[in-house]
């Protein structure tokens, strides 16, 4: 089942990483989406640099001219879409995950290194303008 990776470095970000000559791109917001669970162990490894992700995806796959493959992703709908507004008040007890999909609802930007504190503050003042 493919993964998700997160990668913590911001010159990553927009990029691309080989692992074992299958090119994964790193979206903008640091995330590596369908990588196989051979390649994410590699990944893994390093762990300063990336985390695995609790995402679902469905993976497209297509062998460009070039020897190296590139993973092409469809990202699936998070399965716990909740309206803006039903998203209970942000604290310190919720997983860093959970709170930045509460900044995506909210359209807070944050970054990968962004803290807990930072991110319940900035989603306060976007709940309670």
């Amino acid at each position: 089942m493919p993964l998700d990776m997160q990668n913590c470095l911001d010159h990553m970000r927009g990029g691309s990483v080989n692992v074992d000559g299958t090119v994964y791109r790193i979206g903008e917001d640091g995330v590596a989406r369908g990588v196989a669970e051979k390649d994410a162990a590699v990944l893994a490894q390093n762990k300063s640099a990336w985390r695995i992700l609790k995402t679902s995806v469905n993976v497209v796959e297509r062998k460009p001219a070039r020897s190296a493959k590139v993973q092409e992703v469809e990202i699936s709908p998070m399965p716990m879409e909740i309206d803006p507004e039903e998203w209970p008040d942000p604290t310190e007890e919720m997983d860093l995950e959970y709170l930045q999909r509460m900044a995506d609802a909210y359209q807070v930007s944050y970054v990968a290194r962004t803290t807990k504190a930072r991110l319940i503050r900035d989603i306060m003042q976007a709940m309670y303008p």
